[in-house]
């Protein structure tokens, strides 16, 4: 997140990080921002959250988020090495 944080992409402000003592917590963790909003885990939990025109705009942002992700230049912002990055087949 806070690689991201610069970017276009919008993420939740990083406030802080554990990842050496896990004696915390048992694992390691990290602590952001609260950003208010819906966890919307399914189609029957975004009908029961919002109308039609808020499940729109929730769509049209989302396309819009994954747009901005994949315009971000990995390697810029050092998160090059984040995930495989080759060796995907295209469906036919």
């Amino acid at each position: 997140m806070s690689r991201l944080g610069p970017t276009d992409v919008p993420v939740p402000r990083y406030l802080r990080g554990c990842a050496e003592d896990t004696e915390v917590n048992g694992a390691p963790f990290y602590v952001m921002e609260f950003v208010d909003g819906f966890i919307l885990r399914d189609a029957a939990s975004a009908e029961a959250a919002l109308d039609e025109s808020g499940r729109g705009r929730r769509g049209e942002s989302m396309a819009k988020t994954l747009r901005d992700a994949h315009a971000v230049d990995v390697d810029a912002i050092g998160l090059g090495d984040f995930a495989k990055r080759d060796g995907y087949r295209r469906a036919s």
